[in-house]
């Protein structure tokens, strides 16, 4: 049975005149009633009651309208379902995250995603940065926000680098909650409240490296396996954290921000996806990342463009 059969019964059976059906259909009359002839030979039933005065439905042809009716409203949603996952605005796209991409720029990507996308799912994970990219490239998601690397698994691939200068999060009744800049060196001595190893091993790194050219070492006292975690902490009075710009907003009661200088901290992320051609959905879930992260002018493109991978 060929869909073309069935389109040509139903209008048929609309019209009841090969004439005007055949008009309909952009085809001659001759033609039609051979591809009506050949439709009831296949299905061994007479479709239609026809003489030069009339056509009408028989039996058989008035059972199997609705359902001819209903095939092709079928495969008409079908092929449209078809037609927008290859242009990307249908399907799944699962996104990876470590916690400070979570408290500005995920929720920005997904509002704007979600405006030119609806119809796209996008599944949400936070991690650590170890796991995220384990994570990639075994397939179980498909963009990765995490800490740039030195190096890169050879499966993957950088899209977007995110640079953002880290402040200190101080309890709100702390001396440095009064000044609007602090050496990096002031940090010597403090209780300081640290991402954990566990969760992202190269944030302590990153901060202890700081420290330690700066000619000190990091009074480690706590561990969080998040932010928001480290950020209670520090309204409890237990120590300072580190806490990019961005997400200073974001500080619970009772805690202070300021910046850092002398170095100044930079968080930097990457926008990560495996090397191999992404789908369509994730090609246009990339693009609504550059709009997002282009909105503070944060995001650099790498030279590498997302539609060429």
């Amino acid at each position: 049975m060929e869909l073309r059969h069935l389109r040509y019964f139903v209008v048929l059976a609309d019209e009841l005149h090969f004439g005007r059906a055949a008009e309909r259909l952009f085809i001659v009359q001759p033609a039609l009633s051979k591809q009506i002839a050949a439709f009831e030979r296949e299905l061994g039933v007479q479709l239609f009651e026809r003489n030069r005065r009339f056509v009408e439905l028989t039996p058989a042809g008035a059972a199997l309208l609705p359902k001819a009716r209903q095939i092709l409203a079928d495969t008409s949603v079908a092929v449209d379902a078809a037609r927008r996952a290859a242009r990307g605005e249908a399907g799944t796209v699962e996104l990876g995250f470590i916690a400070p991409a979570c408290l500005s720029h995920v929720p920005r990507v997904l509002r704007i995603h979600g405006q030119s996308h609806p119809q796209v799912s996008v599944g949400l994970t936070e991690s650590g940065t170890a796991k995220l990219l384990d994570d990639l490239q075994q397939g179980r998601i498909d963009v990765a926000i995490c800490r740039t690397q030195r190096e890169l698994p050879p499966l993957l691939i950088s899209h977007v680098d995110i640079e953002e200068p880290v402040m200190l999060a101080v309890p709100e009744d702390h001396p440095i909650a009064e000044e609007a800049e602090v050496p990096f060196t002031r940090l010597s001595g403090e209780p300081i409240i640290q991402i954990a190893r566990r969760t992202d091993a190269g944030n302590s790194e990153y901060y202890e490296g700081l420290a330690l050219e700066s000619g000190f070492t990091l009074r480690v006292t706590q561990e969080a396996d998040h932010l928001h975690m480290a950020l209670a902490l520090v309204a409890g009075g237990l120590g300072v954290t580190f806490v990019p710009m961005f997400a200073s907003g974001f500080a619970p009661q009772g805690v202070a921000t300021t910046r850092i200088s002398s170095p100044t901290p930079v968080l930097q992320l990457s926008v990560l996806t495996r090397r191999t051609r992404p789908s369509p959905a994730v090609r246009q879930f990339l693009r609504s990342v550059r709009q997002a992260l282009d909105v503070d002018g944060i995001a650099t493109q790498n030279s590498l463009e997302i539609h060429a991978v």
